[in-house]
C-alpha cells in the first residue's frame, strides 16, 4: 500500500536517523503513549511508531540485532493528571525507569505528548541506579511541544546528546541559494561541523548488513525483552489496521516538514537555550542545512562553567585567594571578580589542563585545609563533599576516596595514596641496666646457679681434703660460714680478683680451682668488652615499626580529619580495627606539641611519586627520633567525583589515563611536592621511611654512662648501712635480754 506524503516523510526521516545514528549500540529503550498512538486525532504519533518499528525491523533484516525494550505509559495509573503539573511522573512510572535502566540500555527513543514526563523519570532513574553506564543517544519524537520550553529544562544537562523532532509550524519554502539535496546525497554547509551525507549512510548500512548476527548472549536477551513488551505490541498490532484508515484519511494533503532541534549545553551564557539544527523538507525529502545533528557538544565546550568544589591538602590541591586578574580560576560566585582564586597542585593541575583542552572554564568554590567534610545518615552534611551531595558544584578533587559510592560518581582513579603511621623511636635502654646489659636473661639464669654449684662444689673439695689428712675440720671451717668462706673464694676468682687464706693442700683443689679460672677468664673478658661497647655505643629498644606492633599497644595517633580512618572505620580485620578506635581528630596546634611525644603517633600519607605527605605540624627537630610503619595501614585510589550522571566523567576518565600513562601526574606531582613541601624534611622522611638513616657514632663517655654502676655502688652502701643498723639494734637487745 501507498504511503501518504506525511506518513512517508516520517518513515523516511526516521529511517535515515536510527540508520545512521542507532546501529552502533546494543539495547534501545522505545517509550511510548498506546492511547495517543492507536487514535486518529493524534496520527503522527501513530506514524511515528509505525516508522520506528519498520526502521528496527530493516535492520534486524540485515543482520544488525539492536535489542529493543518498551514501554507503554498507559498502563501506569494517574499518569494524565500530570500533565499540565509540576511532577510530570508517577512513582510506578519512575521504578519502572529504574528497572529497565539497570539493564544496558544505550539509547533511548521516546513517542510521548508529555515528553518531560520521561525526562523526570529518567532522572529519577540516574540517582538511583546501580548500573552507571552513559546513555549514548537520546531522539525526541514530539508532536505538539514547544522546543524552546521543552529543551529549557535543566535535565536535559545530564544527557547532552539528544534530538527533538517535531512538525515544522511555518508553511515549506523554497531552499535558497540552489542548497537542495534530498537524503540520498546531501551536500557539505559552511555551518556544518561534521557533515554527513546520506548515501555514506546507506553505504555504512550495506556494509553492516554483511557481518555475522550478534551471539547467542544477545540474541536471548532481546527475546527477554521481547517478551517483557509482548502484551503491549499485540495490543498495538490489534488495532493498527482498523486505525491505519481513519489515520490516513485524517492526513492533509500538503506536505509536513520536521525540525530538529537540541540544547545548545556549550558555552559560557545560554545553556539551555534551544537551538534549531535544522529542517527536513517534505517536499524533496532534503535537508535545509546538512549539519551533523548529533553534534560532540563535549569536544569543544566554548567556555561552559564547569562548578568544582576543592580544599587544601598538599601536594594534591592548594586554593588561595588572590587580586583579581593574578588567579588562574574563577570564584564561584559569578558576580565576583575574574581570576580571583589560585587553583594548584597535581589534582589541581590535571583538572585545569583538562578544562583548557576542553575549553571550559572553573568557577571554584574553596574549602580550608583539610575540610572534607561528611555526610550523615540523616541528611545532613557539611565540607567540599556536601556540595556534590546537595548539587551545589558538579565536581569535587583533592584526595578523595570512594567514600559514598551510593550517593556520588567517581571517576577512573588518579593516584595511589597509602596511609602509615609516624610514631615514636626507639629509645636507649636505662642507664642503670647498664651493668646487667652485658649478659642476656638467659645467661644470668644459668650463671647465678652455676656460682653456687661452684661454691658447694669446692667446699665439698676442702672438706674432703681435710678428713683424708686424718683431721678434724677447724672450727673456721664448720657449718655455715665455711660455706660462705668457699662462696666468697669462688665469687673471687668469677670477677678476676685474688682470692684471701686460700690454702691449696690438695690437688684436687688446685685442679678445680685451675679450671674454674680458665672458664671464668673468658667469661670476665666477654662481659667486659660487651660493657665497653655497650657504655660507647647506644643501645636502643626495639621500634614499634608495624601496624601489628602498634596494635598491641595503648598509645593514641592522631590525623586533622575524619577521612583519615574512612576506608577501615567498618572493617573487621582486627589490627584495622584496633588502629580505628585508638584515631584521634585533632587539631595542629595539638598535633605540633604531640610530635615530640614518645607514646603519640601521627598519620601520614605515601604518595604515588614514593614521597611522603605530612601536615606543616611536623618538623625537622620533631622527626629526628621517629620512625615510619614498615608497612601501610590500608592502601586506597584518590579519585574525582561528581554528582550521579554527569555526562563529563567519561571525557574525564580519558584525560586521567592518558596523564597516568603518560606520566604526566608523576611529573606534576613531584613538581607540587617541590612547590610546597620542605625539601630538606623529605629528605629526611625518606631516608627513615626506608630505613636508610645513619646509625650513632660511637659516643664519648659521661657521667651518665657510669650512672649504673654508681647506682649499684649507692644501692649497695645503703643496704649496708641497713644492716648495719639491724645488728647494731640486735646486739644491743641481746644485752638488754642478759642483764635481765
Amino acid at each position: 500500500m501507498l504511503l501518504q506524503p506525511a506518513l512517508a516523510t516520517t518513515s523516511t526521516l526516521i529511517q535515515f536517523l536510527i540508520t545512521s545514528y542507532f546501529t552502533n549500540i546494543t539495547s534501545v529503550l522505545i517509550v511510548y503513549d498506546g492511547d495517543a498512538a492507536i487514535k486518529g486525532k493524534h496520527s503522527l504519533q501513530y506514524d511515528y511508531m509505525e516508522a520506528v518499528q519498520q526502521a528496527f525491523h530493516n535492520q534486524s533484516q540485515h543482520g544488525i540485532i539492536i535489542a529493543l525494550q518498551w514501554i507503554n505509559v498507559k498502563y501506569f495509573k494517574d499518569m494524565r493528571k500530570y500533565e499540565n503539573e509540576d511532577d510530570y511522573a508517577d512513582q510506578e512510572f519512575k521504578e519502572t525507569m529504574l528497572k529497565t535502566v539497570n539493564m544496558v540500555t544505550e539509547g533511548f527513543i521516546t513517542i510521548l505528548r508529555n515528553t518531560s514526563s520521561f525526562l523526570h523519570a529518567r532522572y529519577y532513574a540516574t540517582r538511583y541506579t546501580t548500573l552507571r553506564l552513559k546513555d549514548k543517544i537520546y531522539l525526541f519524537l514530539c508532536e505538539k511541544e514547544n522546543p524552546t520550553e521543552f529543551l529549557a529544562s535543566e535535565v536535559l544537562q545530564f544527557y547532552p546528546h539528544h534530538l527533538m523532532v517535531t512538525p515544522s509550524s511555518e508553511p515549506e519554502q523554497d531552499l535558497a541559494n540552489g542548497n537542495k539535496s534530498n537524503v540520498n546525497g546531501r551536500h557539505k554547509d559552511n555551518n556544518c561541523n561534521e557533515p554527513t551525507m546520506m548515501e555514506e549512510k546507506q553505504q555504512q548500512t550495506s556494509r553492516i548488513s554483511t557481518k555475522q548476527t550478534c551471539d547467542n548472549h544477545n540474541e536471548n536477551f532481546t527475546l527477554l525483552l521481547e517478551n517483557i513488551s509482548m502484551k503491549a505490541t499485540r495490543e498495538f498490532a490489534s488495532h493498527s489496521s482498523s486505525v491505519n484508515a481513519t489515520s490516513l484519511a485524517n492526513q492533509k494533503a500538503e506536505n509536513i516538514n520536521f525540525e530538529l532541534w537540541t540544547q545548545k549545553y556549550v558555552g559560557a551564557e545560554g545553556n539551555l537555550d534551544a537551538i534549531l539544527l535544522d529542517t527536513f523538507q517534505a517536499g524533496n525529502m532534503a535537508f535545509a542545512k546538512n549539519v551533523e545533528l548529533y553534534p560532540n557538544k563535549l569536544q569543544n565546550m566554548q567556555q561552559r562553567v564547569m562548578r568544582v568544589s576543592s580544599l587544601t591538602y598538599l601536594p594534591y590541591v592548594k586554593t588561595d585567594y588572590v587580586s583579581p586578574g593574578k588567579g588562574n580560576v574563577d570564584e564561584i560566585d559569578s558576580k565576583a571578580p575574574k581570576k580571583t582564586m589560585l587553583f594548584q597542585g597535581s589534582e589541581a593541575d590535571l583538572l585545569r589542563i583538562f578544562c583548557e583542552i576542553k575549553n571550559c572554564s572553573i568557577r571554584l568554590q574553596a574549602y580550608g585545609p583539610d575540610f572534607w567534610g561528611s555526610i550523615w545518615d540523616n541528611g545532613s552534611s557539611e565540607g567540599s563533599v556536601s556540595d556534590i551531595y546537595e548539587q551545589r558544584t558538579e565536581v569535587v578533587i583533592g584526595c578523595i576516596y570512594n567514600w559514598y559510592p551510593d550517593l556520588w560518581e567517581t571517576s577512573q582513579f588518579i593516584a595511589k595514596s597509602a596511609i602509615t603511621v609516624m610514631g615514636p623511636g626507639p629509645t636507649q635502654y636505662a642507664r642503670w641496666r647498664t651493668n646487667i646489659m652485658p649478659f642476656s636473661t638467659g645467661l644470668w639464669i644459668c650463671l647465678f646457679p652455676t656460682l653456687i654449684m661452684c661454691s658447694l662444689t669446692f667446699h665439698f673439695v676442702k672438706y674432703t681434703a681435710w678428713r683424708c689428712m686424718k683431721r678434724r675440720p677447724s672450727k673456721k671451717a664448720d657449718g655455715l660460714k665455711s660455706y660462705e668462706k668457699a662462696m666468697l673464694e669462688v665469687f673471687a676468682v668469677f670477677i678476676q680478683q685474688p682470692s684471701v687464706d686460700t690454702v691449696l693442700k690438695r690437688n684436687a683443689s688446685r685442679v678445680f680451682l685451675a679450671f674454674l679460672l680458665c672458664a671464668t677468664i673468658t667469661l670476665e673478658n666477654t662481659y667486659s668488652g660487651q660493657l665497653k661497647s655497650i657504655l660507647t655505643m647506644p643501645l636502643f629498644n626495639d621500634p614499634i615499626d608495624t601496624v601489628e606492633k602498634w596494635s598491641k599497644t595503648d598509645w593514641k595517633w592522631a590525623a586533622p580529619s575524619i577521612v583519615w580512618i574512612g576506608t577501615i572505620n567498618k572493617s573487621n580485620i582486627s589490627k584495622e580495627q584496633s588502629l580505628a578506635a585508638k584515631f584521634e581528630i585533632r587539631d595542629h596546634d595539638y598535633m605540633y606539641n604531640a610530635s615530640f611525644r614518645n607514646d603519640y603517633g601521627l598519620g601520614v600519607e605515601r604518595l604515588y611519586s614514593g614521597y611522603l605527605n605530612v601536615g606543616k605540624y611536623i618538623t625537622m627537630p620533631a622527626v629526628e627520633t621517629k620512625v615510619i610503619f614498615k608497612d601501610d595501614l590500608y592502601v586506597d585510589w584518590t579519585h574525582a567525583a561528581a554528582i550521579r550522571g554527569w555526562p563529563i566523567m567519561p571525557v574525564l576518565d580519558e584525560h586521567i589515563l592518558l596523564c597516568l600513562q603518560s606520566g604526566i601526574y608523576l611529573y606534576w606531582e613531584r613538581l607540587a611536592n617541590y612547590r610546597f613541601m620542605d625539601g630538606k624534611l623529605q629528605e629526611v622522611l625518606v631516608k627513615i621511611a626506608y630505613n636508610r638513616k645513619h646509625k650513632s657514632p660511637p659516643q664519648r663517655l659521661s657521667i651518665d654512662h657510669i650512672s649504673g654502676p654508681l647506682f649499684i655502688l649507692l644501692f649497695g652502701y645503703l643496704t649496708a648501712f641497713v644492716v648495719f643498723l639491724i645488728e647494731t639494734f640486735t646486739n644491743r637487745l641481746q644485752q638488754r635480754i642478759q642483764k635481765n
